[in-house]
């Protein structure tokens, strides 16, 4: 999967707005893909981090948008989507409405493993004797 991510940095003592996150800036961004790129987001996937305030772990993020794409070039393309004066001006003006601090952007390439069977049989039936072998 070809994969955008834009990261956005947690804050001693700020929060994150969800509701004005998911019903303004998603669909806009969204939107202006299409409109400026013609790129159709196929799927986003929102990570809401739980740090210390809700019984998690500190973390440097209040929340990871993954943005999956079709393609390396639509994940270049939309990554360079601030060269346009449109979305660098409506994007980045919405940012102090629902975050601290401006995002920072991954582009990456995710490998789905779903076969967790052939893992575990590989655990015991390759690593785990290595293992008791090295130990004696």
């Amino acid at each position: 999967m070809h994969v955008l991510t834009f990261m956005y940095p947690s804050a001693p003592g700020e929060t994150f707005n969800l509701k004005h996150y998911y019903d303004t800036h998603l669909p806009m961004g969204a939107g202006l893909a299409k409109k400026l790129l013609d790129i159709d987001v196929s799927k986003m996937i929102i990570q809401q981090v739980r740090g210390p305030e809700n019984g998690g772990l500190p973390a440097p993020y209040f929340v990871l948008c993954h943005v999956i794409l079709k393609s390396e070039e639509e994940v270049d393309r939309l990554s360079g989507i601030f060269a346009f004066d449109e979305a660098a001006k409506r994007l980045s003006e919405d940012w102090p409405k629902y975050t601290p601090l401006a995002p920072q952007v991954m582009v990456s390439e995710w490998t789905v493993l779903e076969d967790m069977d052939a893992l575990r049989t590989r655990f015991t039936e390759v690593l785990e004797p290595e293992y008791a072998a090295a130990a004696e």
